[in-house]
């Protein structure tokens, strides 16, 4: 089985926005880890989520607002002999970004964000939102400072056609 590493951004692109869900890294300063599983969209090279305004995670993010966040696609078994194990490996495409979070403060700019995140989830109706609802939810947004992209249990067929 082969591995590649992904390096045109459309192919990167892809793996980000055919996941679904996304694992958000983060870490208090004394180094204890925190991983949460979260929606998103991605828009213009830019992540964007949403979250309770209060808790664990905005905690350890007043500490230390530096993230990784992981795009994971399910895998399929594949191997190259099907009697040895250990040519046996999980075919899956992964992508990571690192950066900062900042908050998106502005209703307004918050609304673009949701009707970005609603339009990706449902994209056939409309939605309107209360100014409560607005007002207490907190927009993340993470300019990426490093995104690497990899496949993994490659047959040399597929690497091949990659290259």
């Amino acid at each position: 089985m082969k591995s590649i590493q992904y390096t045109k951004q459309s192919q990167i692109d892809e793996i980000i926005n055919r996941s679904t869900i996304c694992f958000i890294a983060m870490s208090k300063l004394s180094g204890e880890p925190y991983v949460i599983p979260m929606n998103f969209v991605y828009d213009k090279g830019i992540l964007y989520l949403h979250s309770a305004p209060c808790g664990k995670h905005m905690d350890i993010l007043a500490e230390n607002n530096k993230v990784c966040v992981c795009f994971c696609q399910p895998g399929d078994l594949v191997y190259q002999s099907e009697q040895v194990a250990c040519s046996h490996s999980m075919r899956s495409d992964s992508a990571l970004i690192s950066g900062e979070v900042t908050f998106v403060e502005t209703p307004e700019e918050k609304i673009e964000i949701f009707d970005l995140l609603m339009k990706r989830f449902a994209p056939d109706r409309e939605f309107k939102y209360s100014a409560p609802s607005v007002a207490h939810t907190k927009v993340w947004k993470i300019v990426p400072q490093s995104i690497t992209a990899r496949g993994v249990g490659l047959t040399f067929d597929e690497y091949k056609k990659l290259l």
